[in-house]
């Protein structure tokens, strides 16, 4: 007899948590041996690594120098990757579903609105998180 489950929600989350959290320490292990290529031939792993930049990268005129080294390989971008990693299992928003219709305070007329009661038909609804100054 054969058993099919469907696998979503909190299970899948733990799932890739425990995984990801799994992969650590191989990731921490694996500076080493990075940390001492770039100390011993930091020309060729700069070449290596703008070889392997994507054409946005391209775009910006942004080249691997040795001085960049000192980050890419630290334990500091280790946990801020996994970290980031962790926050996109967990976020409760996914791409092409509905979006969130949070709660807003309109400082005009001092009452809570829902986010998507700004939204239009046939237009997009735009959200600018800069600053105005």
């Amino acid at each position: 007899m054969m058993f099919i489950f469907k696998l979503d929600g909190l299970f899948v989350q733990c799932t890739q948590t425990g995984l990801l959290l799994a992969a650590w320490p191989v990731k921490v292990l694996s500076l080493g041996p990075m940390k001492m290529f770039a100390w011993i031939a930091p020309g060729k792993l700069a070449a290596i690594m703008e070889a392997q930049l994507n054409d946005n990268m391209k775009k910006t005129g942004l080249k691997p120098d040795p001085s960049m080294f000192k980050f890419i390989f630290s334990l500091e971008r280790v946990n801020k990757d996994t970290a980031l990693y962790i926050q996109n299992i967990w976020k409760k928003t996914k791409e092409g579903n509905p979006a969130l219709d949070s709660k807003l305070y309109n400082l005009e007329t001092g009452e809570w609105v829902n986010l998507l009661s700004y939204a239009k038909p046939n237009r997009a609804l735009v959200l600018n998180f800069g600053s105005c100054s």
